[in-house]
């Protein structure tokens, strides 16, 4: 951040040229593709659940297996839903800014291109952060266990 804070005055000198447009335009279509292939998924996450409970009806259930368990097994597809959905907009939203930043030569849609870009990676980072605690926790609950179990 102090770089950034110390050339703050020259930022008017930062251009892009054509080589870093080429390549802008490039990742704008990837990212285009990437966010609608994203979008596409959770919309099929979304109708799964209601295809299998199409296909294996709830009457057909032992009387074991209450109607009520299938509805709590969806809570964690739709919070996966959440959580994938916010990357992929980031990246549509980075597509679309920076479409606009192309075509009409426009600094500001550039700059908010720019922003869902961060965002995206900043979402990723944090997920990725999540994971590998996760991650952590459960081989230390694995060891735990394990010695737990050695102690029986």
């Amino acid at each position: 951040m102090e770089v950034l804070n110390d050339t703050m005055s020259d930022h008017q000198k930062l251009g892009v040229n054509t080589e870093a447009l080429i390549h802008l335009e490039a990742s704008r279509k990837w990212t285009l593709f990437l966010s609608i292939m994203g979008f596409i998924f959770i919309g099929i996450m979304l109708l799964t659940p209601f295809l299998f409970f199409k296909a294996f009806r709830v009457a057909d259930m032992p009387m074991a297996f209450p109607a009520a368990i299938p509805m709590f097994s969806m809570i964690p597809l739709f919070i996966m839903v959440i959580i994938y959905f916010f990357p992929f907009y980031y990246l549509l939203q980075f597509s679309r800014f920076s479409k606009t930043a192309i075509q009409n030569k426009d600094e500001a849609s550039l700059a908010s291109g720019l922003k869902y870009l961060k965002l995206h990676y900043q979402f990723m980072g944090v997920l990725v952060i999540i994971g590998a605690g996760i991650y952590v926790l459960a081989i230390i609950g694995l060891m735990v266990g394990g010695f737990l179990m050695r102690a029986l």
